[in-house]
């Protein structure tokens, strides 16, 4: 459940999910309709028919890839400030005995 976790820790959209799971299953379609039962209502993952051409993707330049690390790494750090800063508070009200853990 790959597509399933990136989209728990890092917070991609369906869409994002939709995208991963055809990059991750490419060539078998099977397992790619099969995906639809795990979406919500509303999203479908459809593929091109067999007699229609791909969209052929442009090459990706330097400038592009290096923007788009950058923006990957802000992204992580952001969110891993957002995890450890409600780890401490959840520390810190249990210490207190403030916050009831279900023990």
């Amino acid at each position: 459940m790959i597509g399933v976790t990136f989209f728990l820790l890092f917070r991609i959209d369906t869409a994002g999910v939709i995208e991963r799971v055809k990059e991750l299953f490419k060539g078998h379609k099977d397992l790619i309709l099969g995906f639809n039962t795990f979406l919500p209502k509303g999203y479908a993952i459809t593929l091109p028919s067999d007699d229609e051409q791909p969209l052929q993707k442009k090459p990706v330049e330097f400038e592009e890839a290096i923007n788009f690390v950058g923006k990957i790494k802000v992204k992580t750090m952001l969110n891993l400030m957002h995890f450890i800063y409600f780890f401490q508070h959840i520390c810190a009200n249990t210490k207190v005995g403030h916050l009831n853990v279900g023990l």
